[in-house]
């Protein structure tokens, strides 16, 4: 009993779910001849396996995510599942650039907080020299008014040392203008390290196009691997065909 193979269809049948004995009122149909012998199952195998050898099957292939389609697949669902992979590869894309740039951004924002500690300190050091340029005056002024008409070593030294609290005084200052301005360049770096990061995420984002066609792939069993799991004989029942089945 030759087998046409060309003439065979898929089918989507589970071997576990086939009987061994017919149910009731139901009975098996003679066998072909061929099927009595056991060494014409291995023949078919090998027959099978030639035949499969000489097939060819073309699958739609989309190149950026190498996912390809499965054997009659409809193609609705062949798009749905390369969406998904490419969304799969954005979101592991955009992890990728995000941990990229953790670094660099932990590390201005670690400046940022040195920078804006030492503004802190300048400026309370800052406040305690302008207080001390204040009772420096203040002594000078009072020293003044106490009716001494002759300029004294100590009026002299008081003199001395509220100009050089003034002079520390500005000095300070001027440490505060320099740290707050450490402070604000860094806060710009910091806005550009976001808008770069921001870029490259949205470059990404515009990469997700799910193309329109896709390519073609070929595939043909190579000499060696087919693997047949089981040939064998089975009944279909056949409607209003009597007991037989």
């Amino acid at each position: 009993m030759p087998v046409v193979w060309d003439e065979g269809e898929l089918t989507a049948l589970d071997l576990t779910s086939i009987e061994t004995s017919p149910r009731d009122g139901a009975s098996f149909g003679p066998l072909p001849a061929p099927a009595h012998k056991a060494r014409q199952y291995a023949t078919w195998t090998k027959e099978f396996t030639r035949w499969l050898q000489q097939r060819e099957l073309s699958l739609d292939r989309d190149p950026a995510t190498g996912v390809a389609s499965r054997p009659g697949e409809p193609p609705r669902e062949f798009r749905l599942r390369v969406e998904l992979a490419q969304r799969e590869r954005r979101d592991a894309e955009k992890e990728r650039i995000r941990q990229k740039f953790a670094p660099r951004l932990a590390k201005i924002d670690d400046q940022i907080r040195r920078a804006e500690a030492s503004v802190a300190r300048e400026q309370q050091q800052a406040s305690a020299q302008k207080a001390q340029v204040g009772v420096s005056v203040v002594q000078g002024i009072f020293g003044a008014l106490l009716g001494r008409k002759k300029l004294s070593a100590t009026t002299i030294g008081r003199a001395g040392t509220a100009y050089r609290h003034y002079e520390r005084s500005k000095e300070q200052a001027q440490d505060v203008v320099q740290a707050t301005a450490r402070v604000e360049t860094l806060a710009a770096e910091r806005t550009a390290l976001e808008q770069e990061l921001e870029a490259s995420l949205g470059a990404i984002e515009q990469n997700l196009v799910v193309p329109s066609q896709f390519e073609t792939v070929t595939l043909k069993p190579r000499r060696g691997g087919v693997h047949v799991k089981l040939v064998a004989l089975v009944w279909e029942p056949v409607p209003g065909a009597g007991p037989v089945a």
